[in-house]
């Protein structure tokens, strides 16, 4: 009995260290129009760390995902959805997510794929597409209209200064990462795989590489781990050289010790003298 209690206990501790803001909208099969009301939904952050969190509109594959613009910054410890007007954006496709950071945690998350459509309603197929074992994944190279390539926003800068459950990859967008990921789907089934094409650098910045995979369509794990060097270290030496006091210490110990061998002689000797007086003045006896 105690011991399911305290099971129960470490299970409860682990969920509330992991809940960081999880997404849960939009995923495959949203489809929404420019000009109109986008909408992104997720579970409130519970460690009360992600108080500043991006929400920033992605395109691309999952080894090479491509940042257009952030299109909203909440507290995402009080907030669970935002809205903001859809931008026009080429193609109009099933190729957009969208990713949260936080300068104050260094785990990205994802939202699975979605369309947005032009004004009319009109959408395109998928530009690209790549297999992953027995699934096809949909996705391509996107852009917002009239707006130019820009860097995303720095994630995981201020997070010596908040109280973070996460691992430690790297807090640029465009490094490696050191836990398992999950990257955005572009279908129900649809996950991420090995390689796929660079999406071009004039629509987007290339800001990510998850190599991980899921059948889910959302995501709220980081991206995976990418080989770390191996460290190396030496070991130095020295040699310590006596001070004249300590040889001097060390010779008057010496001489101590001969002197006190010395002394044990003659005591042995005065032993040996009486020992002989004893025996003789007991035989005249």
């Amino acid at each position: 009995m105690f011991a399911s209690l305290v099971l129960t206990a470490i299970l409860a501790g682990a969920a509330f260290v992991r809940a960081d803001p999880t997404p849960t909208a939009p995923g495959p099969g949203n489809v929404f129009t420019s000009g109109g009301e986008c909408s992104v939904e997720w579970e409130a952050d519970k460690t009360g760390v992600w108080t500043a969190m991006n929400i920033e509109l992605m395109a691309g594959n999952n080894e090479q995902m491509q940042f257009l613009e952030t299109v909203g910054t909440v507290d995402a410890t009080t907030t669970t959805s935002y809205t903001y007007t859809c931008p026009d954006v080429s193609p109009n496709a099933q190729i957009y997510f969208y990713q949260f950071t936080s300068p104050f945690s260094k785990n990205p998350y994802w939202t699975g794929r979605f369309v947005i459509a032009d004004a009319s309603g009109a959408t395109v197929a998928p530009t690209a597409t790549e297999v992953f074992g027995s699934t096809t994944v949909l996705w391509g190279s996107g852009s917002v209209v009239g707006l130019a390539a820009s860097s995303p926003p720095a994630y995981g800068e201020s997070v010596s200064g908040a109280s973070s459950s996460s691992a430690s990859p790297s807090a640029s967008p465009s490094a490696s990462f050191s836990t398992s990921s999950s990257a955005p789907t572009s279908s129900a089934v649809d996950t991420s795989s090995s390689s796929a094409p660079t999406p071009s650098a004039t629509s987007s910045s290339t800001v990510s590489s998850p190599t991980a995979v899921s059948s889910s369509a959302s995501s709220s794990a980081p991206p995976s781990s990418s080989p770390s060097g191996m460290s190396t270290s030496t070991t130095s030496t020295s040699t310590v050289t006596p001070t004249a006091s300590q040889t001097a210490g060390v010779g008057a110990a010496s001489n101590g010790a001969l002197g006190a061998l010395k002394v044990n002689g003659h005591v042995l000797s005065a032993a040996i003298g009486l020992g002989v007086a004893a025996l003789t003045f007991s035989v005249a006896l």
